[in-house]
């Protein structure tokens, strides 16, 4: 699967968008009225055959998953920033603050020291 995705993003790499008139870059609809052979000879695979719908749906999936991990991430992150400066306008000591807000003591001391500023 992941070579088929190598692929994919290959072929879609010889795609030079500057040489395209306006407008020709977006003829995806319909694979065949594309310039390129190879660009058309694999957006029709993807378009017109399970094994190449499987792939799309499979990569689609894989993309859809790496974007949901990082916004959990990035929520329970700032989740964090802002338990810790709760905790340290509320003054409770750096080290009490790291352990609650699962934040590196850097960033914890970062923090105090913008709130003291």
């Amino acid at each position: 699967m992941a070579r088929k995705a190598r692929r994919a993003r290959y072929h879609l790499s010889l795609l030079d968008a500057h040489s395209l008139p306006k407008g020709e870059l977006y003829q995806w609809a319909n694979p065949d009225k594309m310039h390129y052979k190879e660009l058309a000879d694999r957006v029709s695979f993807f378009k017109k055959t399970k094994e190449g719908e499987k792939t799309m749906t499979d990569i689609i999936e894989l993309y859809a998953a790496k974007r949901a991990k990082e916004a959990v991430q990035k929520t329970a992150q700032a989740r964090n920033i802002e338990l810790a400066k709760d905790l340290l306008s509320e003054g409770e000591t750096i080290e009490r603050t790291v352990r609650l807000s699962k934040l590196s003591e850097a960033e914890v001391r970062e923090l105090a020291s913008k709130l003291t500023a």
